[in-house]
Order: C-alpha cells, then structure tokens, then sequence
C-alpha cells in the first residue's frame, strides 16, 4: 500500500489523485468499471466521474441493512494555466500566465519549487477522422512565482508586500522543462498548444487543458507533516486506506461499505463530479437494486461521514473562528460543530461516531465554531440535504489551510486510517442503537 508521502508525490491534480486512489483499490482487489456499465451485485468495484470523482465500494450481502461511507474532496486551492495564454520571454527566464482557482493564499506560493500536473484532452485524425483523446501531465519542479524585491516597495502606497492579482498571476520556468519524463523547448509566444504538443500525436489539437500548479515539498519534523494538498488529500488517502483495511479485516458483512471523493469542494460543489447533487443516491439506488421504499428505508439506517480539514490552534494567532478549547496538533480527529450549519451536525450523531472512535481507540476533538465569526464549510450539509443522508462533518486538525504547503501530524493520520476503518465495521450498529433509542 502507498505511503501518504507516496500519495502527494503521485497526485499532483485531482485526474491524478483520482487515478491514484483507484489504482490502490484495485491492488487490494476491487474491480475498475465505468459508471455506464451495470453494477455487479456482489464485488467490490470502484468508478470514477469526469476523472476527478470515485466511488468505491464493498457490497454487503443485506441491501436492507444499509451503507456507511467515508466522503472527501479531491481539489485543492492552487493556480492554474490560463487555457488561452500566451508564453512571453524575459531572457532565459518564460512567463506562462495562471489564475486562482479558489481561495488559495497566494503569497505562499512565491519564491517556491513548484511543479505543474493534470489533463490535457484533444482531437486527433485517425483514418480520415477526428477522435477525441486525452493525457494525464506531470512535471518535475522547474517552475517558479520570483517575488518582487522590497527596493520595488518603496514609494508612498506601496503595499508591504507585492501579492500578484489580475494580470500579475505568471509562472515562471527555464527555456526546458520536464514533463512526463520528456524535455520540452519552452518557447517564446507559443500557446498551449505548441508547449505540449510534443508529448501528443503528430496533428493533435488541444480542446481543453486543466493544469494545476502545487509545491513539490513533503518535508517531516518529528511526526509533524509539512506537504501541499493535504487539504483534502489527507482525507481522501484515509479514507481509501481505511476502506481497503476493513475489507481485510472483514471481508463480507451485512451493510454495504463505501467511499467517495468528489471534485469543486473549494468552489461550492455545484457541478456534476461535485457533491452537491444525486451522484450518491444514484449510486445507491444502482448498487441495492432495492423497491424504492425500501431503498430509502435502507438510506435512513446509513452512517456517513463527511472529511476535511479542521483548523488548529496557531501559536501566535490561535484560531478566531473557533470557540476554545481550539484543537491541537497530535490530540486527535475533530468533530465539526457550527449554529450556522456550515457543518453537518446533530447531537445524536456526534454521539454515534465519538462512541465508534473510543470503541477504535481513536482520540477526538472538537471544532466549535463562533456562529458570529465567518468560517468555512465543506460537503457535509450538501449531502445531507441534496441526498437526504444522516452525515457528520469531521477533520484533521492542520495548520496553514490553503496555503502552498499545510501542516498535519502524522499520528492524527494514522488515527483518522482506523476510525474510518471502524466506521464501516460498526457504524450502522452503532447508529441503530440511537435510532431505537429516539424511535427513528
């Protein structure tokens, strides 16, 4: 099984962090199939959605019995590759143009190793017709934000510090770059057309590119984790890991087992490979063949776990969105709660999944948010009310949030791996006993 460091270093877009998590859950014996094709009944398959969605899943043998699921995000705040820019020259230095892509802290990527990944797709003649095709891309880290020197910063005004926006967004690499193993010439006015054409057939014609820019870095201090996308692949890499551990400890059981991974978290989640919507109540309905009352029936007995990261305590600027006591590094998974909803909540679900993670010997905490600050949210309430499922939003305690690089430690990783392993050995039971107890 792939180590985290493993994990980041291979995943560097969501179409590769997708295709990595599949290719962990087919080591372990699931099956890959295509979401077009007829679900089997008895096997454990996993399918993707747009190549940055998966579902993966062990059938149980008693649809009526219900799922668990662990659900994350596979999407990062980063910079992308405009998919029009233009490659300008500075000497030796090229300038490829780039834009956010959600709320990333860009000063943190300036003056840093960055590398460039994700998937071109493209049309290609082929015996007198147009096909379409697409490639995955990976590069080695040769690219580069150059700050700006403070000399710059010195007429009344200035900002303390310069912080592209707008137009200033450009990343920066030599005349050659390695991408997918292969040199190529960086050249002055070329489109992304000319820049990746060598690593397409001959005549192919770009339709669209999603280029993610990340750090390279996975550094350790102690058990203290210091990578880029830990939000949300630390969830994503758990929960996979968590999933392929219960399927060895237990490899049939009555309720049906599952993860998700959905895309656009950071930008509402409002798209098809996004979780807000019927991709998991489709899902469901596929895999139970179940009558539709009894279908829904099953879904209210059905524990979900929504994961992303929590924010811990800073030590020089705490967390001021969070009540105290504000979650540490190394105490444990958190429990995500806000008046507002902007996490799934409710007092006898938290109840269930704190008994799960003391019956593990998993340590927890609690994130309490100030109703009157504004703070985040995840997918937790988009599942709950888009698929009318019983879901409780949890996390990692980080630091750094959506900066280029985040901090976890290694020990809350480790905890959050057998949680979510216990959530499918237990969390149906677990969750009937409160049901009976509120006659639900």
């Amino acid at each position: 099984m792939l180590t985290f460091e493993e994990f980041i270093s291979a995943s560097p877009s969501p179409y590769h962090s997708v295709k990595t998590a599949v290719d962990m859950l087919v080591s372990a014996g699931f099956k890959h199939i295509r979401e077009s094709e007829v679900i089997p009944s008895n096997t454990p398959c996993v399918y993707t959605r747009d190549g940055t969605a998966v579902i993966g899943w062990i059938p149980g043998t008693d649809f009526t019995s219900g799922f668990t699921s662990v659900q994350s995000h596979t999407d990062s705040p980063c910079l992308r590759f405009v998919q029009s820019g233009a490659i300008k020259a500075f000497g030796t230095l090229m300038s490829i143009p780039v834009e956010p892509y959600s709320g990333l802290v860009v000063g943190r990527f300036i003056d840093r190793k960055l590398r460039v990944g994700g998937r071109i797709s493209y049309i290609v003649e082929k015996d007198g017709k147009f096909i379409p095709a697409s490639i995955l891309v990976k590069s080695e880290g040769e690219f580069v934000i150059p700050g700006l020197a403070p000399h710059m910063l010195r007429n009344p005004g200035d900002p303390k510090d310069w912080i592209p926006e707008g137009d200033d967004f450009v990343l920066c690499c030599p005349k050659t770059v390695t991408i997918n193993g292969k040199q190529i010439e960086v050249k002055e006015k070329a489109t992304m057309n000319d820049l990746f054409a060598p690593l397409l057939p001959v005549g192919a014609i770009i339709s669209a590119t999603q280029i993610d820019i990340s750090a390279i870095e996975f550094n350790r201090y102690g058990s203290l984790i210091q990578a880029p996308r830990i939000d949300n692949l630390a969830s994503l890499y758990g929960s996979v890991v968590g999933l392929i551990n219960s399927f060895k400890n237990i490899p049939t059981q009555a309720s049906t087992r599952m993860i998700a991974g959905f895309n656009h978290e950071e930008i509402g989640s409002r798209t098809r490979s996004g979780a807000a919507g019927i991709g998991l109540h489709d899902w469901w309905l596929r895999v139970c063949q179940l009558p539709s009352d009894i279908a829904i029936a099953a879904m209210h007995k059905s524990l979900n776990i929504s994961a992303d990261g929590a924010h811990a305590n800073h030590p020089a600027k705490g967390a001021s969105s969070c009540h105290d006591p504000i979650p540490v590094l190394g105490s444990g998974v958190c429990l995500k709660f806000g008046q507002k909803q902007n996490y799934a909540f409710t007092d006898n679900l938290s109840a269930v999944v704190i008994a799960i993670a003391k019956n593990a010997g998993v340590s927890t905490q609690k994130w309490v948010g100030k109703s009157f600050k504004a703070g985040g949210g995840t997918i937790g309430n988009l599942v709950a009310a888009d698929c009318d499922m019983k879901v409780v939003d949890m996390g990692l305690p980080m630091l750094a949030m959506h900066s280029c690089l985040e901090m976890i430690d290694e020990a809350d990783l480790k905890g959050f791996e057998v949680f979510c392993a216990r959530v499918h050995e237990q969390g149906n039971a677990m969750l009937g006993l409160m049901l009976q107890l509120h006659h639900e």
